[in-house]
């Protein structure tokens, strides 16, 4: 029985050595990174060729992520190893919240002066 579970350990080990030497250095912080914020985040990601795009952050796995493009609206999967930079920003759409308390808060300040 023992025997079994130290052969089971060395082949995941294995396995999951191999599953992490697919990701280079700068793909392995890349992947620290996503794993910090949770899934559905709006993401702005800078490729390693320069190029961009902003999604929200899908499912991980040991070598790729998924992200859901704006532009597209669909998922792509994304190899840890092509992105150069990460950020994760506010959606536009997440201002609008702050924003309608404070008309609110402005109007029923102005409602009860001129009630007094």
């Amino acid at each position: 029985m023992l025997k079994c579970l130290v052969l089971y350990g060395l082949i995941s080990g294995a396995y999951v050595f191999h599953a992490l030497s697919a990701v280079d250095r700068k793909g392995r912080k890349t992947a620290r990174q996503l794993a910090s914020y949770p899934q559905g985040t709006y993401l702005y990601l800078i490729f390693r060729d320069g190029s961009q795009c902003y999604g929200h952050l899908g499912p991980l796995s040991a070598t790729s992520f998924a992200l859901r493009e704006v532009t597209r609206n669909d998922f792509s999967q994304i190899p840890y190893n092509d992105v150069a930079s990460v950020r994760g920003v506010t959606a536009p759409s997440s201002n609008v919240a702050p924003l309608f308390g404070w008309i609110l808060l402005v109007s029923a300040t102005a409602a009860v002066k001129a009630a007094s």
